[in-house]
């Protein structure tokens, strides 16, 4: 299965929820989350953030203002990196997630530093990184966001996001499995 069918796949499973928390999501369907608006359109979805990016719920995700098991899934996706707590994070999200409850993220590994004056870029994560991280949950399923060659092309000063897409075709010839540029997690509680 390609990243992003496998990132799509569980995307529709947290779209079943009734009560969605997308943290550190911003603005409601920010952050390519546009395209998928309408698979949540029998859910409340709510984005929790800073005041600062517009989100539903203005809140530090370090300290969620919601009781336990107050949601049926989340998504956190490109935020545990500009966190100084990710610990904490996970733990807040899974205190949240009623049980059967169902979490996706994506976090970086190999990924050039994307920090700014309003966030900082703290962490990237490898594989046993991710597995201790979300050690406390049930079942995790852990997918490689993109292969070696895409991984490197995507630091090509200033033009790396554009060339990054070269390398999927040599990706598909050559398998290296020890260079990603981040990680899709699934999991359950």
């Amino acid at each position: 299965m390609k990243p992003k069918q496998f990132f799509e796949k569980c995307l529709r499973e947290i779209s079943k929820g009734k009560l969605v928390l997308d943290i550190g999501g911003g603005t409601p369907f920010q952050k390519e989350m546009a395209q998928y608006k309408e698979w949540f359109k029998d859910c409340e979805y709510l984005t929790v953030d800073q005041e600062v990016y517009k989100p539903s719920v203005v809140a530090d995700i370090h300290d969620l203002p919601f009781d336990d098991k107050y949601s049926d899934a989340a998504i956190c996706k490109a935020v545990l990196e500009h966190v100084c707590n990710p610990f904490e994070v996970v733990d807040e999200i899974y205190r949240v997630l009623k049980t059967g409850g169902k979490l996706l993220v994506w976090l970086p590994f190999f990924y050039p530093y994307h920090g700014n004056k309003e966030y900082k870029d703290y962490y990237h994560y490898s594989r046993d990184g991710v597995e201790y991280l979300f050690r406390r949950f049930k079942e995790v399923e852990i997918m490689a966001s993109k292969g070696y060659f895409e991984t490197l092309l995507g630091f090509v000063p200033f033009l790396g996001k554009y060339f990054a897409v070269l390398g999927r075709p040599l990706d598909r010839l050559i398998k290296v499995n020890n260079c990603q540029s981040g990680f899709y997690v699934f999991c359950k509680k």
